[in-house]
């Protein structure tokens, strides 16, 4: 059923949540939209279908938790973490302590950083001597490459792709403050 995006909202029911079509009042099956409606749809997407009911609240976010306390650094799921420099950005040199920082096992870290600035250039250097052997495996390639945005960030999914041992990619954009040293630990623990 195509909708207008304030046409659609949603019924709550025992035990489920349902898409309701308040135009026609009916109940549809279908929800298409485009455009800016993908929002609208995302947001219907976090309720339907019975992923949070007023019985039970979350349904699923239960749902593969992963208790890393349970296991030793060394079953810790590999991770490739994918870092983008796409324009100048003000405290770099913190935002790569922040990722040094991060309380993961670093052998358990492929770290691919694309860097489309040459102003970073001396940021990233010391950055590279300093942890190229600690982590896994340490990537990054540079604004010489002339690596669009979308090519770079399809360059570092590879990088998690190609590597059998893979398990989640994360991915940062390097105008980001990342305050919890815990985050990626925690996302991971949550399956997210």
């Amino acid at each position: 059923m195509l909708c207008e995006q304030d046409e659609v909202v949603l019924k709550f029911e025992t035990g489920q949540v349902r898409a309701r079509n308040t135009v026609y009042d009916t109940l549809p099956v279908v929800i298409h939209g485009n455009g800016p409606t993908k929002i609208q749809l995302n947001y219907l997407g976090n309720y339907i279908p019975n992923v949070w009911t007023f019985e039970e609240g979350c349904t699923v976010c239960d749902n593969d938790i992963l208790d890393l306390s349970s296991v030793s650094e060394q079953s810790y799921p590999c991770v490739t973490v994918g870092v983008f420099i796409e324009q100048a950005t003000p405290f770099l040199p913190e935002f790569l302590e922040r990722l040094a920082a991060l309380t993961y096992p670093k052998s358990k870290i492929t770290l691919f950083i694309h860097n489309h600035e040459v102003y970073h250039e001396p940021h990233l250097q010391p950055f590279w001597e300093k942890h190229a052997l600690v982590y896994k495996r340490l990537k990054i390639v540079g604004p010489e490459e002339e690596l669009t945005a979308a090519a770079a960030r399809n360059m570092g999914m590879s990088v998690c792709r190609q590597d059998p041992t893979c398990k989640y990619y994360f991915n940062l954009d390097s105008d980001i403050a990342l305050t919890n040293p815990n985050t990626l630990k925690l996302l991971i623990e949550q399956n997210r």
